[in-house]
């Protein structure tokens, strides 16, 4: 049986630079809002690491929600379930060295994904804190 499968790249390589974050502080960037997965059942979240300085205590996380964007209201209309938690998430920290590649993979997808990134700073601020990555999904039927 052939099952239905698409590869979409979501960034481009793209270099993050998070050392200007004060200590113990966190930003978030939604990279995409919602990405239509109505037609699949698994999503694999491939992240390329290309180059980083991170120390121990920094991290990079992508995160993947179901969402559901409407046209009458710009709110984001996030489903992280009973627990709160995303629906997956990938970290990227000071124990993985260029060039390197990670993944996720969830099953049971509902109408649309939103993708964001999450970077910590360590609670020393002001230390080299930068990842340069590229993010492809790949959706399949079954």
């Amino acid at each position: 049986m052939c099952s239905k499968s698409t590869r979409q790249q979501l960034l481009a390589m793209t270099r993050f630079d998070f050392t200007f974050l004060a200590g113990a502080a966190s930003q978030t960037l939604v990279i995409v809002p919602g990405i239509d997965v109505s037609a699949y059942y698994r999503a694999q979240l491939l992240i390329r690491l290309h180059a980083s300085s991170m120390s121990s205590g920094q991290s990079v996380v992508l995160e993947l929600d179901h969402t559901l964007p409407s046209d009458e209201d710009p709110a984001e209309f996030i489903d992280r379930g009973a627990t709160g938690s995303p629906l997956l998430s990938v970290t990227i920290d000071s124990t993985h060295t260029p060039p390197l590649l990670r993944s996720g993979e969830v099953t049971g997808l509902q109408a649309a994904l939103r993708v964001r990134l999450v970077a910590t700073q360590t609670s020393t601020p002001q230390i080299p804190f930068f990842v340069e990555i590229s993010v492809v999904l790949v959706l399949r039927d079954s």
